[in-house]
């Protein structure tokens, strides 16, 4: 007996034999309904490997069967030869037993050669499947996640409830809250903030798998030359540098449960469906990044007590 799970929508249905097998057989991946027409027609793939789409709720599902070749014979196989020896034998009249092997008579073993062993094929043969169709759900539309969250974030990513996992098909999880983790947010952020840094107003001066550090480069409100000496031999040799800003803190994290040392860890993100976890995390490497890259010098009317921006004035 098939077992079929079905999910219902406005313009066919989605199935899966997989919600009623075992785990061993879900772990090679694949729908179990492959290989099965329905009325006729072989279901059609969709993004999730176990599920299958058909148009209509099948009244007839049968698989295909190989049947035996049959007419086995023995052709000549120069047709030159046709005036001294037969064009055809039949199986019977030249194979006396089986033995790893057709054997030949033994009187006509002399002529084996000269032939070739030949047979027809038959059609595959329509076999009817005994099935139960078992709606489970019923929606207006399934609609196909994006493969790749914001910033190449992978849906294997994706963290999702237990409980929804149990209770509702692989194929609708996409639409159920969701977490990206802390140490994933890390790594995006992490990314995105190395990829898309304005190295005029930022620089990253911790880059490492644990702990993460961006400095703002702020414009002095006065720049100034800074002098200073260093010893060669029995020598001080004087040296300068214009300087025209300065680098401060402006963002730094780790993740949890690392936790490292004293860095603050990047929370997780929480959302109600994978659709809203890419809007999430977009928001948040924009947020970031706009900060980072924000032109930022000091205020010329405080003696760098204060700093000014661009965009916001000043703070």
């Amino acid at each position: 007996m098939l077992k079929i799970a079905a999910i219902e929508t406005n313009n066919g249905y989605y199935i899966s034999a997989n919600e009623f097998s075992s785990n061993y057989d879900m772990a090679y991946g694949g729908s179990c309904v492959d290989g099965y027409y329905f009325d006729g027609e072989r279901p059609e793939k969709t993004f999730d490997n176990n599920w299958r789409y058909i148009k209509t709720k099948p009244q007839r599902i049968y698989k295909l069967e190989k049947q035996s070749d049959i007419n086995h014979r023995y052709e000549l196989i120069d047709k030159s030869l046709a005036d001294k020896f037969p064009l055809v034998y039949t199986h019977d009249e030249v194979v006396s037993h089986y033995d790893d092997g057709y054997v030949w008579k033994e009187e006509l073993k002399h002529l084996a050669s000269l032939y070739k062993r030949v047979s027809d094929k038959q059609p595959d043969k329509e076999v009817d499947v005994q099935f139960e169709f078992d709606v489970i759900l019923k929606v207006d539309f399934i609609s196909k996640p994006d493969d790749k969250l914001f910033y190449n974030v992978s849906r294997t990513s994706v963290q999702h409830q237990m409980l929804d996992k149990i209770i509702y098909p692989s194929i609708m999880l996409h639409k159920r809250p969701c977490k990206l983790s802390s140490h994933e947010v890390y790594t995006v952020l992490r990314n995105y903030i190395k990829d898309n840094i304005d190295p005029k107003h930022a620089i990253i001066t911790s880059d490492y798998n644990f702990c993460f550090t961006v400095k703002k480069r702020i414009k002095v409100a006065k720049p100034y030359t800074h002098t200073w000496q260093t010893k060669s031999g029995r020598r001080y040799i004087t040296k300068s540098r214009y300087v025209e800003d300065k680098d401060v803190d402006c963002f730094e994290m780790t993740w949890s449960p690392e936790n490292y040392r004293g860095y603050t860890p990047i929370s997780a993100i929480v959302a109600e469906s994978e659709e809203d976890l890419a809007t999430k995390i977009e928001e948040k490497c924009l947020s970031v990044i706009n900060m980072i890259n924000e032109p930022i010098s000091e205020c010329p009317h405080c003696n760098g007590t204060g700093v000014s921006s661009n965009s916001k004035g000043a703070q």
